[in-house]
């Protein structure tokens, strides 16, 4: 299934007058909005930065939120504000923002992927909190397993990365018989596909991840509507920048725009296939997990607070 992407409008310091009204009425207007933040980390703390080569790690006391896109249900164009782009003369204010984000009437959504980091950095960088949120992210959590996978893609020829170990699997056991001992080799070359700790790509364990649904938005768009969404590094890598806050405007507003499309296509098309697959999950979604996102998202703010006390008199009964 694919779908055709809408035409972007980036609205700025140029053109605020004409579009931020159109917009704000479309929100208005709009049951749900597809919403997502581009943010920069560059302030973040240096430990937390000598961590990035490893992991990203948001240091949300000191993020900065450079663009935020919408679009509305059914609507040809998608909106990106730029709010803190390399073009500093074209930024907005945080008064554009809101004005969108005020739009929003209470029997409205927000439909956003990864919500408890929106709602976090909103939160930490404004002080604004999102309400009637539903996080696309949350519902393939609810619909499926991280190795959950179409049945036509593993049926489909070809077995990922094993196939680069074929020829060595297919000389070392071409005089094999089932119930043989094995070789060092044998067993060495058969460890690198079963094993169940290994995630490397030429095994099976990797060969599943290939090929799963996923929860990133990248990878899901992918499975769901075989459309390759553009990434953040190929977005960086094609203007030479390091960070979101050194692309302008223009050069961001399309991938920004794609996530808050995407992420409004992907929920509705989630939630259509669990009503075929399992509709009592839907219930369950709605009730008790999507509404964790916003425990996540204080758990991240404020920590959380725990009984040391209860915790160590539960693992003593445990063990006895």
């Amino acid at each position: 299934m694919s779908a055709v992407t809408p035409t972007t409008i980036l609205i700025d310091a140029r053109n605020v007058a004409e579009h931020l009204p159109v917009l704000v009425d479309k929100i208005r207007q709009s049951p749900l909005t597809g919403f997502d933040i581009e943010t920069d980390n560059r302030n973040a703390h240096p430990g937390i930065l000598k961590l990035e080569s490893k992991k990203v790690i948001f240091d949300h006391r000191r993020t900065i939120i450079t663009g935020a896109s919408f679009w509305c249900d059914g609507d040809d164009v998608a909106y990106y504000l730029n709010l803190n782009h390399a073009d500093v003369e074209n930024r907005l204010p945080w008064e554009c923002l809101k004005a969108c984000l005020d739009a929003k009437p209470g029997k409205s959504w927000w439909v956003i992927h990864n919500a408890p980091f929106e709602l976090t950095m909103l939160r930490s960088v404004y002080g604004y909190a999102l309400t009637e949120v539903i996080c696309s992210m949350q519902l393939c959590v609810t619909a499926y397993n991280s190795d959950t996978y179409p049945l036509d893609k593993f049926y489909t020829p070809g077995i990922g990365g094993i196939a680069k170990l074929m020829p060595v699997i297919t000389r070392a056991f071409y005089d094999y018989r089932a119930g043989e001992p094995m070789t060092a080799e044998q067993e060495e070359l058969l460890m690198k596909v079963v094993a169940k700790e290994s995630d490397a790509e030429h095994s099976y364990n990797g060969y599943v991840a290939s090929i799963a649904y996923g929860f990133g938005l990248k990878q899901a768009v992918k499975s769901w509507f075989d459309f390759q969404m553009t990434t953040y590094q190929e977005t960086l890598k094609a203007h030479n920048a390091e960070r979101m806050g050194d692309l302008t405007g223009e050069q961001v507003a399309a991938y920004g725009a794609d996530d808050a499309f995407w992420c409004l296509k992907l929920y509705k098309r989630i939630l259509q296939w669990l009503m075929t697959e399992n509709p009592l999950a839907i219930a369950t979604f709605f009730e008790q997990e999507n509404p964790m996102v916003h425990i996540y998202s204080d758990t991240w703010l404020n920590g959380w607070r725990v009984d040391i006390g209860e915790i160590l008199k539960k693992k003593d009964d445990l063990r006895t």
